[in-house]
C-alpha cells in the first residue's frame, strides 16, 4: 500500500456512506471523459478500501487520483478534492524524485516509516470495521508479517545420510551401541516417508567418516558410493539395501550422525575422533555449490563429555555406590530404575589423549557460512542416554516430534522446541538436555509429499 494508494483512501474516509455509494455510481456510469466505467459486479459489496483498491487496479494511481477529483467535484465535495490536490502536491514538491520513481515504477513502495505514519494517522479516523482490513492490507504489501522460508519442492526433498557406528570390536575400553540400529530404521522411516532419499553408512572409522561425508558432498562417482557400503532404505521391503542406482542432492540436506562422542568430536569404531565441525565443512558452499543457500540439518546422538570428566564422575559413582551398600532397597530400586539406559560416552580407561589432540587442530568456523542447523542429543559437558531396546530419548523424540508438526506445517525449530522439552522432563528421569545451534536464515517447514 503506497502514499497515493492512503491518500485516496483517506479521502473516502471522509465521505458518508451516501456520500459513499453515489462516488460508486460515477465510476460504474460512462460520464467520465477518458475513463471507463468499471463493472459493476466490482463495486456491488465494494467498502472504501476495496474501491480505493478497484480504482488503482484499473485506472493506475494517477488515473485514480484524477477520477476521485473528478467526481469528488460531481458529488459537491469541492472541499475534499481541493484537499486531495493540496496533498498530492505537497508530497510531489516535498520529494519530487522519490515521485517521479514511483511513477516510473508503480509496483514500488514508499519509506516504510513514512507510510506507517500515515497509516497510523488514517486509523485514528476510519470506519472501525474497516481498520482491520487496513492494516491487513499494509502489513501484506509490505512483508510486515511474512518470513522468508526456504524452498522446499524438490522430489525426492534430497538427501538423507545416516552415519550408524554400532561396534566398537577392536576398542576395548569402548561398548558396543545397542539400540543404535533401532534408531537409525525409526529416521529412515520417518525421513522416507517426508520424501527423502535415506541411505545409510555403518560402522565407519573416523578416516572413512571423513570419506564418507566428502563423497556425499560432490557426489561424482556410483563406484565411489558403492566403495563407502552406502546402503539405501527400501520403504516397502522395510528395511536398508544395497544402494542400486545414483541419487542426488535436492533442496533440504540431512545428516543424523549416531555413535559415542566427547566434548568436541564423534567416535569412528576404531576410537578416533573427528571433530564435530568437520562433520559440517564438507558442505559449506565452497566445497558443496549444489547445496548453496539450502538449508543443511545435522542431528547428533552422541555423549559429550570428555573421557576426564567421566572417569572423575565414575569415580564419584563408585563412592555413592560404596555408601548406597548401607541401604540395599535404595540400590535395587536405583537398578531397576536405570538397568535398561546405557550412556554413549566411553569407560573410564579411555585416554584423553586422542581427545586433547583433535581439539589442537584448527577447528573450522562457520561464522561466515550459513544455512547449518546442528541439533545434539545433549548440552556440552553431558551424557546422552540410549535404551538397547527402545532406542535413544533424543533420537525417538525428534521422530515423534517430526510425525506430529510436518504434517502440521511447524518450522523445524519450533519442533525442535518440542523435542527440547519432552526430553528434558523424559520419563526415564534422566538428565538429559539437547541443544540446537542454528545458523538459517529462514524458516524451513518440510511438507508431505503429494
Amino acid at each position: 500500500m503506497d502514499s497515493v494508494h492512503l491518500l485516496l483512501l483517506n479521502t473516502l474516509e471522509d465521505l458518508a456512506n451516501d456520500d459513499l455509494k453515489r462516488f460508486q455510481w460515477f465510476l460504474k456510469q460512462d460520464m467520465v471523459h477518458g475513463f471507463p466505467p468499471i463493472p459493476r459486479s466490482r463495486l456491488e459489496k465494494a467498502d472504501r478500501l476495496d474501491t480505493v483498491d478497484v480504482m488503482v487496479t484499473t485506472y493506475d494511481r494517477d488515473g485514480a487520483v484524477k477520477i476521485t477529483l473528478e467526481i469528488l467535484k460531481r458529488i459537491s465535495q469541492n472541499y475534499l478534492a481541493e484537499q486531495l490536490e493540496n496533498e498530492i502536491f505537497q508530497k510531489h514538491r516535498s520529494d519530487p524524485e522519490a515521485e517521479a520513481a514511483i511513477e516510473d515504477n508503480p509496483g514500488k513502495l514508499d519509506d516504510k516509516q513514512d507510510i506507517e505514519i500515515e497509516v497510523l494517522q488514517l486509523l485514528k479516523r476510519c470506519q472501525p470495521e474497516d481498520a482491520l482490513r487496513i492494516i491487513k492490507k499494509v502489513k501484506r504489501d509490505l512483508n510486515l508479517d511474512e518470513v522468508r522460508k526456504y524452498g522446499v519442492t524438490s522430489k525426492p526433498r534430497g538427501l538423507c545420510l545416516i552415519l550408524n557406528n554400532v561396534e566398537f570390536k577392536d576398542i576395548k575400553h569402548i561398548d558396543d551401541r545397542n539400540g543404535s540400529n533401532i534408531d537409525a530404521e525409526a529416521l529412515a522411516r520417518l525421513f522416507s516417508w517426508l520424501g527423502f532419499c535415506v541411505v545409510m553408512c555403518k560402522d565407519k572409522k573416523k578416516k572413512e567418516m571423513e570419506e564418507v561425508l566428502n563423497i556425499f558432498s560432490k557426489l561424482n562417482q556410483f563406484p565411489e558410493l558403492q566403495q563407502c557400503g552406502v546402503m539405501e532404505w527400501a520403504g516397502e521391503r522395510r528395511k536398508f539395501i544395497d544402494l542400486d542406482g545414483r541419487i542426488q542432492h535436492g533442496d533440504v540436506f540431512i545428516c543424523c550422525v549416531l555413535s559415542h562422542g566427547v566434548d568436541r568430536g564423534i567416535y569412528g569404531t576404531d576410537g578416533q575422533v573427528l571433530p564435530t565441525n568437520d562433520l559440517l565443512l564438507p558442505f559449506t558452499p565452497s566445497n558443496c555449490p549444489d547445496l548453496k543457500e539450502k538449508p543443511k540439518l545435522f542431528f547428533i546422538q552422541a555423549c559429550r563429555i570428555d573421557p576426564e570428566q567421566n572417569n572423575m564422575r565414575q569415580e564419584e559413582a563408585q563412592q555413592l555406590r560404596q555408601l548406597e551398600i548401607e541401604n540395599k532397597k535404595a540400590i535395587a530400586e536405583m537398578k531397576a530404575r536405570n538397568k535398561s539406559l546405557q550412556p554413549d560416552s566411553v569407560g573410564p580407561r579411555i585416554s584423553s589423549k586422542e581427545v586433547q589432540e583433535a581439539s589442537r587442530e584448527p577447528l573450522y568456523s562457520i561464522d561466515n557460512d550459513a544455512d547449518f542447523l546442528m541439533a545434539m542429543a545433549t548440552v556440552d559437558k553431558r551424557k546422552a542416554y540410549r535404551d538397547p531396546e527402545k532406542g535413544s530419548l533424543f533420537i525417538q523424540s525428534l521422530c515423534l516430534q517430526l510425525t506430529q508438526g510436518c504434517p502440521r506445517g511447524d518450522d523445524i525449530l519450533g519442533i525442535l522446541t518440542r523435542v527440547n522439552n519432552e526430553v528434558s522432563n523424559n520419563k526415564e528421569k534422566t538428565p538429559q538436555m539437547p541443544e540446537v545451534k542454528s545458523r538459517l536464515r529462514s524458516l524451513l517447514v518440510i511438507p508431505l509429499p503429494v
